[in-house]
């Protein structure tokens, strides 16, 4: 949802994380859309990118754009969950 933050915002501020050596403590959460089952329409402003694909199909590519590597992002999505989940 970009309501309160747009996604360039999200993906400058994790990309300073990233650079500033915090890449092993970074869990990236997108699940947001399930529990707001009245909510606003997905796509419709300001929640255009407001659907459960999009940290996929937007955020990543920013991401990689920025210089963050397919590694880093798997490190990010697998590796950091898996190891706070176990």
């Amino acid at each position: 949802m970009e309501g309160g933050m747009p996604d360039e915002v999200r993906v400058e501020c994790l990309k300073k994380l990233i650079d500033a050596g915090f890449l092993d403590k970074l869990i990236v959460s997108h699940a947001s859309v399930g529990y707001w089952g009245n909510g606003p329409k997905i796509g419709s402003s300001p929640y255009k990118n407001w659907k459960p694909t999009n940290f996929f199909e937007r955020v990543i590519p920013m991401l990689q754009y920025a210089g963050v590597t397919e590694a880093q992002v798997e490190t990010m999505l697998t590796d950091n969950p898996r190891r706070y989940f176990s």
